[in-house]
């Protein structure tokens, strides 16, 4: 089995556990995929890239759950939070050289199932 298939064995072992373990808590699952303009990746040394976009996707996630509810980091708001499993790749399908690029996969509190949307996503953005 090769990374890949190992690293979607996992997330799927990790979210099935999740979506299960409290019946009081619903998720919602989100695939995002983020990509970056090319031209800005190109100014950051190759071996830096992946992360780069590890610490981008990170910023992405507390800026996200920072409009969703107030006072994300509070421990009472914990089961809250988004919880995500990321990857970063910088070869197609076909295994032909690409830009790096992050696939993830968001697990998002059934209570924010209406705000998280391409509205918030696009005002995350523009800030």
């Amino acid at each position: 089995m090769n990374t890949k298939h190992q690293y979607i064995a996992e997330a799927l072992r990790h979210f099935h556990q999740k979506l299960h373990s409290d019946p009081n808590n619903k998720y919602n699952l989100y695939l995002v995929t983020i990509k970056t303009e090319y031209d800005w990746l190109r100014n950051i040394d190759y071996r830096n890239r992946r992360e780069c976009l590890e610490d981008l996707t990170r910023s992405l996630i507390h800026k996200i759950e920072r409009h969703l509810f107030s006072n994300p980091s509070r421990p009472c708001n914990a089961h809250k939070r988004i919880d995500a499993r990321s990857v970063i790749e910088s070869k197609s399908r076909f295994n032909n050289d690409t830009d790096h690029h992050a696939h993830s996969i968001f697990a998002v509190h059934q209570d924010f199932c209406l705000s998280f949307n391409s509205n918030l996503i696009e005002r995350v953005l523009s800030k």
